[in-house]
């Protein structure tokens, strides 16, 4: 099961996911970043702090949602507050090395302005 809160922060929207990232609730969060991908240059911050797994087809889905931002209004699509055991899984799988990772969505949404 996957939750996803949408939030807006200056030239920021951030989505705030909670719970399990896997197979079953990739669709999900794909519909909620493309409703939320805006052409006026706004940012997506992915706040990863309430995920509690990943597995591949989660990583996959973010590293799609990473290479989809470019064509979507300029913005930049980031990842913050990554747990550990996320951080360590998503290094494994080479997803790290394509995003920028910040402290918090607070931080994201403070260096993106």
């Amino acid at each position: 099961m996957l939750r996803i809160e949408k939030k807006e922060d200056g030239r920021c929207i951030i989505l705030v996911l909670n719970g399990e990232l896997s197979f079953d609730t990739t669709d999900q969060l794909k519909r909620y970043a493309d409703d939320s991908r805006t052409h006026d240059g706004r940012h997506l911050v992915l706040d990863l702090a309430g995920l509690d797994f990943v597995d591949s087809s989660g990583a996959a889905c973010l590293l799609r949602l990473r290479t989809d931002s470019g064509g979507k209004g300029g913005g930049e699509t980031v990842l913050a507050s990554v747990p550990q055991d996320i951080h360590s899984t998503l290094m494994r799988l080479g997803i790290v090395n394509n995003y920028r990772i910040f402290s918090s969505a607070a931080d994201a949404a403070l260096k993106l302005r």
